[in-house]
């Protein structure tokens, strides 16, 4: 509805509904910086330098301590950023064992959510005074209070130096003033000359002015300073005005009530032209008649009319019956992101100039043509999600809280914490353990799972000494775009506990995906409580082959053993190693290959199982040390873990190249006693085919179902198996422990080692399938091609491997032709045809990134000119096939042929 000059104002509803419009708004108030309208309901001097309310962004634990409360006022911001300041540091101002005695509680005090303080507590801010409230500057402090018996010497707030150990302007209960069991409204105008205290709009002193701010100093909610609490009551409110207070803007506010300013505006953009756009009938209200708009009490949508007129009969009563849920998922949203991630909400601009003046916004919900994605209006500093008219994504919602906190985190990592907050309504937008799992040993939040990347936030969140407001800590207090456990280090609020030992105690817990798995919203909606555990086993046959980790023996050196080259972790990567112990003493002694310039540094332990699936953990220990580990003897099953964490944290681009220093691989060495390796791989498809009715093939004495053919010439191996309908025909190889699953191996083919052809897929002429490479989902490989280490063919739909093409590290295919030369290695993942050239990495959909290339290199695998010095590698020019450096060599440079090693 219209109410003239284009001004439309909505009611709160109770579970979003779609409501009419009623009343004006007082035009007497101040006018929003945005648009200039007048559409306050509090009356400000000047500007809020601060302004606080118990409504807005106060986060609290568990135990209902408020560790967290973000200022809507025009001050303050993280450590790289001014998006607005906070009181409370996330919970860190504190050591762990007295947070639930220093930070103040949240509670429900008349009616009103209030912050209550018992005389020990305090809440301190983040951000100094600005110069223009300090010293003899005017001012006006206005707050709302709660004190049912004030006591002598007792102060509400005050001023202190950044390290506590100097204090200034405290504010005390008015002197001779008793108190009682309701709201008071306090005030305190500081002009140049006097001070004058008002209490529920009447004056109850006015003298010389006292009240001066020292420079630098910040507030501090609860005392005089954070080591003198005495409040014993309540706050609601705090405005922190730049200017002196008038006897008449006193009143407004104390008539206006502790709720004053509550109401969120509908967010305007004087700029917009009209247009057919839909961020047009987004941020304009103009021509209200032309849209269909819905409200709840934190958010707004507005949609074209001529565009739902489009629209089939069907299609608009599916809009309509949608709307009730989108709203009330979105203030689920709004509630869980605020009060418990302490992720800021887009009510007020990032931006300073537009902030201070008292007023708060409803929150977008944008429309797409059906695309999700983040909508952010930079001029306004503003985030919020996209979506189709009628559905709220969480996901977009959050993204659009990250850049109203600080956008603290690397690109990547956008995606991977965006489907993270929700789970704490038991809204599963992404399952991380089965991709993470597959991926285990790349760098983290990779191209090939970056949506999923969040079990480290999980980690931390679930970990007493960090918790959930961690998190948003790390997006406040990060630069700009900052690689995460770069700020982790810098931020860390447990160095006892570094980063290494925490991506250890994550990498247990992944074991048997330990994890809480949050319930629905609602108590009808499907829980699974083993949702980690059931993705993993839903896809086992990859996991099992991807998962886990047998390790090699190396030369030379009885005993010890490292990762396979493809399995080798990055920077944040890691291993798990399953173990079958002899005894119930078991060991383990870990190394590694050291490069100093990156600190290189590994973090292990031990996970031993029981027979209910229950886990226990070992200390985590670092390279250069041991560890011994004592079974009980209800516990058959073993993992060693290991996480590489150097001391040189480097961010990594997603799609950079993989030979940069960032990408790195971290080789460890372990050696154990009372155990040996325990290989997944053969024990699952032993289980897996115990029951099938089959033969021993006379020619190599292999297994192969009845149902199966295999010619009299192919050699199927004592280990190998084939299986349901496969076909071995020819001079086909099966050799090691090889598996052929409903798919044909023909011609002079060989699948060795743990090579697994599956999934109505093919193998043929002179094609190899080697170590734990795997062959599946309709895939060809023919002529010379090879699929070895840990690569997975998956293209389907008939897509071929074939020429010369070479396939190995944790390579993924799954679309598109591979022919010609082409090398694909590392964790390369497209969907592309390739005739040729090298190709490493992750692409969405297809793509080519630093450090690949089109071209025809002649079947060139490997080239080594020793020009590259490293203290581990003897490097590969060309390709991924570096070597180690064994018996001391290292490299030199000589005149007459360049470098070579000695």
């Amino acid at each position: 509805m219209d109410l003239g000059d284009g001004i439309m104002i909505y009611v709160k509803t109770g579970g979003g509904s779609i409501i009419d419009s009623v009343g004006y708004i007082d035009e007497s108030v101040t006018g929003s910086l945005i648009s200039g309208r007048k559409i306050g309901e509090i009356a400000v001097a000047g500007r809020l330098y601060t302004e606080i309310h118990t409504l807005f962004m106060m986060a609290r634990n568990e135990n209902r301590r408020v560790l967290n409360w973000y200022n809507l006022g025009y001050s303050g911001g993280g450590r790289f950023n001014a998006v607005g300041g906070n009181f409370g540091n996330f919970g860190f101002d504190v050591p762990l064992d007295e947070r639930n005695t220093r930070y103040p509680l949240f509670d429900t005090i008349a009616g009103l959510p209030s912050l209550c303080f018992d005389g020990n507590n305090f809440l301190k801010s983040g951000y100094a005074a600005e110069t223009d409230i300090t010293g003899g500057e005017s001012l006006s402090i206005e707050m709302w209070v709660y004190d049912e018996n004030p006591t002598a010497g007792e102060v509400i707030m005050g001023w202190q130096s950044e390290d506590g150990t100097s204090a200034s302007a405290p504010l005390a209960w008015p002197a001779g003033i008793a108190g009682n069991d309701r709201w008071r409204h306090l005030v305190v105008s500081c002009g140049i000359v006097t001070e004058t205290w008002y209490l529920d709009g009447e004056v109850v002193s006015s003298v010389p002015r006292e009240m001066r701010i020292d420079p630098g100093h910040r507030i501090v909610l609860g005392g005089t300073s954070e080591n003198t609490a005495s409040f014993d009551g309540c706050l609601l409110t705090l405005r922190v005005h730049r200017d002196s207070i008038t006897p008449a803007q006193v009143v407004h506010n104390y008539r206006g009530g502790g709720m004053l300013g509550t109401t969120l505006k509908f967010n305007y953009d004087p700029l917009m032209t009209p247009s057919d756009d839909k961020a047009y009938f987004t941020w304009s209200d103009a021509d209200p008649g032309a849209a269909f708009m819905v409200v709840s009490e934190h958010f707004d949508q507005r949609v074209s009319l001529d565009w739902i007129n489009t629209w089939l009969a069907a299609d608009k009563d599916a809009f309509y019956a949608r709307v009730p849920d989108m709203l009330e998922l979105a203030e689920a949203c709004y509630e869980n992101y605020g009060s418990f991630h302490a992720l800021r909400l887009p009510v007020v601009s990032i931006h300073p100039k537009y902030r201070g003046d008292g007023i708060k916004y409803r929150i977008k919900i944008g429309t797409t043509d059906g695309a999700n994605f983040m909508g952010w209006h930079d001029q306004l500093g503003f985030g919020y999600g996209m979506q189709f008219p009628g559905y709220f994504n969480p996901h977009e919602l959050v993204h659009g809280t990250q850049a109203q906190t600080g956008s603290g985190m690397q690109g990547n990592y956008w995606e991977a914490h965006a489907n993270w907050p929700q789970t704490y309504m038991g809204m599963y937008q992404t399952v991380p353990s089965f991709l993470e799992m597959r991926d285990q040993n790349l760098f983290e939040a990779s191209g090939r799972s970056y949506y999923h990347a969040r079990l480290m936030f999980q980690h931390l969140a679930e970990s007493p000494e960090y918790g959930p407001l961690f998190i948003s800590k790390m997006w406040f207090d990060g630069a700009n775009t900052a690689y995460p456990w770069i700020t982790f280090k810098e931020i860390d609020p447990d160095p006892l506990t570094p980063l290494g030992y925490e991506f250890g105690r994550m990498v247990q817990k992944n074991v048997t995906w330990d994890y809480t798995i949050h319930r629905p919203l609602n108590p009808d909606d499907y829980y699974d409580p083993d949702l980690y555990r059931n993705n993993v086993r839903d896809n086992y046959e990859v996991a099992v082959v991807q998962g886990y980790v047998l390790l090699d023996s190396i030369s030379g050196e009885t005993g010890w053993l490292r990762p396979p080259k493809a399995k080798i972790p990055q920077q944040t990567g890691w291993n798990i190693v399953p173990l079958e112990p002899e005894g119930s003493e078991v060991s383990a002694e870990l190394s590694g290959y050291r490069n100093e310039e990156r600190g290189s540094s590994w973090y292990g332990g031990f996970v031993s199982v029981n027979n209910d699936g229950i886990s226990r953990y070992s200390d985590i220990f670092r390279d250069g040390e041991s560890l011994s580990f004592t079974l009980n003897s209800d516990e058959p099953d073993l993992y060693f873990i290991v996480a590489a964490i150097p001391g040189n944290i480097m961010a990594v681009d997603m799609t950079g190249d993989v030979k940069s220093d960032a990408q790195e691989p971290f080789p460890y060495k372990v050696r154990f006693t009372g155990v040996q390796q325990r290989d997944m791989f053969r024990e699952y498809y032993a289980k897996k085919f115990e029951n099938i009715s089959g033969h021993i093939h006379a020619n190599g004495g292999g297994f192969v179902d009845n149902r199966a053919i295999v010619s009299a010439t192919a050699y199927v191996g004592p280990g190998a198996y084939v299986i349901g309908t496969s076909q071995v025909l020819d001079s086909a190889r099966l050799e090691d422990f090889a598996v052929v699953e409903n798919s044909t191996v023909e011609d002079h083919a060989i699948v060795s080692g743990h090579g697994n052809v599956t999934g109505n897929s093919s193998v043929s002429a002179y094609a190899r399938v080697r170590d734990f490479a795997r062959v599946s989902n309709s895939s060809g490989l023919t002529e010379y091609g090879k699929v070895a280490e840990h690569a997975s063919l998956e293209s389907g739909n008939g897509n071929t491997n074939s020429g010369y093409t070479t396939m190995k590290g944790i390579a993924i295919k799954y679309d598109g032709d591979a022919s010609g030369t082409a090398m694909i290695d590392h964790h390369f993942a497209k969907g592309q045809d390739i005739t040729r050239g090298k190709w490493f990495s992750w692409s969405w959909g297809s793509g080519r990134n630093p450090g690949e290339e089109d071209q025809d290199f002649n079947g060139l695998y490997m080239s080594m000119s020793f020009e590259e010095d490293h203290p581990f590698m003897a490097w590969d020019d060309h390709g991924i096939n570096w070597g180690y450096l064994v018996n001391g060599a290292s490299l030199v440079t000589d005149p007459a042929y360049g470098g070579v090693l000695s």
